[in-house]
């Protein structure tokens, strides 16, 4: 019956990022089809040290990203002392998405699972190999796609929700 319940909650950090390292150990992120920039071989601690042109950007939503949970909720505490540098990390290793607004949800979400440097991993993984990272590019073009697919399958599947 515990087996309907999925994975507990105290071990998915654990068990995401034992999945994904043996994906990766498969399909490196090197071998992927996204331009990732030159700062991709940094280390997550090297990233930190850097400068981003978001940092504004991302101080400005930090606060906005769950603000009611208890990890989130203190100003400059350290939930959003560790999606700053997460959302930080991840705008230099990406430079055509940069940082988005919504970015932080993810990544907020993985940090309520893991430590910072996993969920910053995770997040690569995530955006890169799974393909998110089309969800927040500028032009915000395949977003439109699926919000688009996703009307036409409440419309045609359900429509008292469309």
């Amino acid at each position: 019956n515990s087996n309907l319940k999925g994975v507990p909650k105290i071990r998915r950090g654990e068990i995401w990022t034992l999945l994904i390292n043996e994906r990766l150990k498969r399909y490196p992120i090197g071998q992927c089809n996204y331009p990732i920039s030159s700062l991709s071989h940094c280390t997550y601690q090297e990233l930190l040290s850097k400068k981003t042109n978001h940092q504004h950007a991302i101080l400005l939503d930090i606060g906005r990203t769950f603000p009611e949970h208890p990890f989130f909720e203190r100003e400059f505490g350290s939930g959003q002392l560790a999606l700053y540098n997460v959302l930080k990390a991840y705008s230099l290793i990406d430079p055509e998405v940069g940082y988005c607004q919504g970015l932080g949800f993810v990544a907020g979400f993985l940090l309520l699972h893991l430590s910072e440097e996993d969920a910053f991993s995770i997040l690569c993984y995530i955006m890169v190999h799974l393909g998110l990272r089309r969800q927040y590019l500028p032009d915000m073009v395949h977003l439109q796609m699926t919000l688009y697919q996703l009307s036409r399958l409440l419309h045609d599947l359900h429509e008292p929700l469309s």
